[in-house]
């Protein structure tokens, strides 16, 4: 705790009293924000982490609760975050959970969360306020203690089709996808033949991570409705890769599939230059090697204020 006396503080210097001109009488309005800061961060500490799994998250958070989390890797706090969406903690974290899977170079033994509702005051952007708290710490401390994930790309929404090919984010060049991660299907009752558009909307769902297909200006040849798939065929084996190569196979004249560090994109004759894909397969072509992790000419990747904006937007 002698950590967080330091930083209370720092942050009480700016506490005010009355107006040194008043009388007998003052007006006095609670400061939450402060309270909050002040109270928030220890109590954070005092709370014994979980491992991030299903089971835990399901049976220790509240459904539909809304408030702050940190996500830890062993002891290390590597992102804060909130959730004040109607889908609230419980929702969040089962996300992160489906997406840190399926990605290379996580210890996932290590991955650990704690989560706290914080329903009087759900208004307040209760992760602004934990940052603030860290960033005070480290100016007093002479380090750096924000958590790396932070405004590092991990969390935002698909940035949209204008930014694939500018960058890599810091997120995903660290931890790129792992296309020879199992993915959990759930065992449903599709009808054993559908269109290949279809399964593709349905498959969407349950990769957890931007997949995203072209819908407009598709030449009548290419289109994915016309082509027909089995069902139990296309889910037979549940490693990323293979679900990929199915794809691949299934696949019309024109079409490319693009396997990106973070993402995977379908579009038809797509020649757009990607910064260091990990694996690009082309309709009615043979695949040629397997997917490539080097990082090429990436440069040198940075959060810009975009994903600062899209992290936590539920």
């Amino acid at each position: 705790m002698e950590r967080w006396h330091r930083v209370f503080m720092a942050i009480d210097t700016a506490w005010e009293g009355p107006d040194p001109t008043a009388k007998g009488f003052a007006e006095f309005e609670l400061d939450f924000e402060h309270a909050l800061m002040r109270q928030l961060g220890p109590y954070f500490d005092l709370l014994a982490p979980l491992e991030l799994t299903p089971e835990n998250i399901e049976s220790a958070v509240e459904a539909k609760a809304r408030g702050a989390y940190y996500l830890l890797l062993g002891d290390r706090i590597v992102y804060i975050g909130k959730s004040d969406a109607k889908a609230g903690l419980q929702q969040r974290l089962l996300r992160h959970y489906k997406t840190l899977k399926r990605r290379k170079g996580i210890d996932w033994s290590e991955m650990k969360f704690k989560a706290v509702k914080v329903a009087s005051l759900a208004a307040l952007d209760t992760e602004s306020l934990l940052l603030q708290l860290f960033q005070k710490m480290g100016e007093i401390e002479g380090s750096s203690t924000r958590p790396e994930w932070n405004q590092s790309g991990f969390g935002s929404n698909d940035p949209g089709v204008e930014r694939d090919t500018q960058r890599v984010s810091i997120f995903d060049q660290k931890y790129p996808l792992d296309l020879d991660a199992i993915i959990d299907l759930p065992d449903i009752d599709l009808e054993d033949t559908l269109s290949l558009a279809k399964y593709l909307d349905w498959l969407k769902k349950q990769l957890k991570f931007t997949f995203r297909i072209q819908k407009r200006n598709i030449p009548g040849a290419s289109k994915l409705e016309k082509v027909q798939v089995s069902f139990p065929q296309m889910t037979q084996s549940a490693r990323l890769k293979d679900l990929l190569l199915k794809i691949h196979q299934a696949l019309p004249e024109g079409w490319i599939l693009t396997v990106l560090r973070g993402k995977v994109v379908l579009y038809v004759n797509d020649e757009r230059p990607y910064k260091s894909p990990l694996w690009r397969l082309i309709a009615c072509s043979p695949v040629s090697g397997g997917p490539n992790y080097d990082l090429g000419d990436v440069g040198n990747p940075e959060a810009t204020k975009e994903d600062v904006d899209e992290e936590n937007d539920d």
